[in-house]
Order: C-alpha cells, then structure tokens, then sequence
C-alpha cells in the first residue's frame, strides 16, 4: 500500500472513528444511578456502547496509519507519542465501555449496590486515565502537524484543547463545573480528531496549506 494511501486510509479511519465518539456521547442513555439503569433499555444500551467500541478500533487504526504518514515528513517524534497515547486511551476505553455495557446492567438487575459502587470506582478509574491519554493524544498529534508543516491552525487548536483538558483533569476547577459543561469540553476532542481525519483523507500534510 502507497504512503498516499496509507494516509487517506488513516484519514477516513480517523474522521469515522471521532464521528462514532460523538454520536455515542449524544445518544448515551442518562443511567446515574442503579435504580435508572434498571430501567434502561437494553438494546439501546447495547448498540450506544459497540459504537464507542467501533469507534475505538477505527482511531487505533487511524493513529497507526497516520504515524507512518507523518514519518515520511519528519514528525515521527512527535507522532510516535501522540500514536502511543492514543493506543493507551483507545484501549483503556474498550476496557471501561466494556464494563459499562455488561456488568453494570447485571450489577444493577440483581440489586447489588456493593458491587455497583464497586464498579463505578473501576470505571471512573479506567475514564479517568483514557481521558488523560486522549487529551494528551491530542496535544501531541498537534505538535506532530506542526512539526510536518500541515494545518498550522488545526496543530495549535488540538495543542491547546489537549492542553486546557489536562489542566482541568489536574486541578480542583474540574470538579466544580456542570457536569455538561465538562462534557461539553470533552466532545471538542472527537470533534477535533474526525476534523483532522477530514483534512487527511483529503489531502496530504506535505502539500497542506500552511495557514
């Protein structure tokens, strides 16, 4: 397979598998606590958490893609870390969509609210390290655009939201704002990702625009 290849590859990987993260944030089925996610439906809640899972493998896929493409224009520092972030946050989600989707559900049929609360201290656990390594994907994917020249805009956009997402995550400010608007700020970073997945699949970093 060609580099051009490759990187559309990559790209379209990349764009599909942001679009899925977001869609699955949108149509989450609201489940707080034990008693509404008894009453969730189950397909609904199967279908929500396989596109998370989906859309994991399409941004593995799509990172591995895209690092052999930015080698060849010199990035592969940079790339190399944002690829090996984005495998650690990709898989740390499988793990706790997993977990999510079957043993909550069963946790919460049984009405086991030892084991519930028990679940939710793993999986917040899970989320709270794959948002970290998301975030910190990201910041170093837009390094790597920069390094390779391409969409200097878009690099210093997913530097900073990677960056401000971090900050949040590691100071007492993040535990003081709405839910939604943290969940707000979270949904840039798909948004993002199928973005730059959108310009890949496109066109090639060496022959990017340099705006």
């Amino acid at each position: 397979m060609s580099n051009v290849v490759t990187g559309r590859f990559g790209g379209r990987a990349l764009l599909l598998g942001g679009l899925l993260w977001i869609v699955g944030m949108l149509f989450h089925p609201n489940a707080p606590d034990m008693g509404t996610m008894a009453s969730v439906n189950g397909l609904v809640w199967g279908i929500d958490h396989w596109i998370y899972l989906i859309g994991d493998l399409l941004l593995i896929a799509g990172f591995l893609l895209f690092y052999s493409h930015l080698v060849e224009r010199g990035a592969e520092g940079w790339g190399a870390l944002a690829l090996a972030a984005g495998a650690l946050a990709f898989t740390l989600d499988v793990a706790a969509t997993s977990l999510h989707m079957a043993a909550f559900p069963a946790a919460a049929a049984a009405g086991d609210q030892t084991v519930y609360d028990a679940l939710l201290g793993v999986q917040g656990s899970l989320n709270y390290a794959g948002v970290a390594f998301f975030a910190i994907a990201i910041a170093f994917l837009g390094a790597a655009l920069l390094r390779a020249g391409a969409w200097r805009v878009l690099a210093y956009v997913g530097i900073i939201l990677g960056a401000v997402e971090l900050v949040l995550m590691l100071t007492p400010f993040f535990a003081n704002i709405s839910p939604w608007v943290g969940y707000l700020l979270f949904g840039l970073v798909p948004l993002w990702i199928a973005l730059v997945g959108f310009k890949v699949a496109g066109t090639q970093p060496a022959n990017a625009a340099a705006t």
